[in-house]
């Protein structure tokens, strides 16, 4: 709605980020943590955390392709209007929602294939996309791309907290973000 008035105002919802910014000098305690033992030596996690992080880093670049890259594709190729690259993105991000709200099941009956699953989905967009000639088909294939990294993203990080300890799941979960 305040783009409509002037497009720089779709800028200001970055100004939410200085609030936080206040409220945490402002609440949080300044406490200093404790040096114990663990906490003083070097933590370290499993080799299978960084593979994993690189994961995450690849997902997050083809993830991101599409929304940075929808609007250019479809007015190279005639496809749609100018504003319906808004509706690709909206359904690109709706199908990732979802995708996470249903998560729980889809982890239950895939178990350890749920991220095998993501990438399949996330491959199946891509395919679509590259296929794409008209506007049904940029809509699914931006939806099977969403829906992938609603799958693929919570997966790593449930990976990432299943292997490694608690002193350096913390930092494990950083490096991930």
């Amino acid at each position: 709605p305040l783009s409509s008035i002037d497009w720089h105002y779709s800028f200001y919802i970055y100004a939410i980020a200085f609030i936080v910014l206040v409220l945490n000098m402002v609440i949080l305690p300044n406490d200093k943590p404790n040096h114990t033992e663990h906490s003083s030596s070097k933590k370290k996690f499993p080799n299978q955390i960084w593979w994993i992080i690189v994961g995450v880093l690849l997902v997050n670049i083809a993830f991101y392709a599409v929304p940075a890259n929808v609007a250019l594709f479809m007015k190279e190729q005639h496809i749609g209007i100018p504003q319906s690259a808004g509706t690709v993105i909206s359904v690109f991000m709706i199908s990732g929602f979802v995708a996470g709200l249903i998560l729980s099941y889809v982890q239950h009956y895939l178990k350890r294939n749920t991220v095998v699953f993501g990438v399949a989905v996330m491959a199946i967009g891509y395919i679509i996309l590259s296929l794409a000639h008209d506007m049904p088909f940029v809509i699914a294939g931006s939806g099977f791309v969403g829906c992938s990294f609603g799958i693929l993203f919570p997966s790593f990080l449930i990976l990432i907290t299943n292997k490694c300890s608690t002193n350096t799941c913390v930092l494990a979960l950083s490096f991930t973000s």
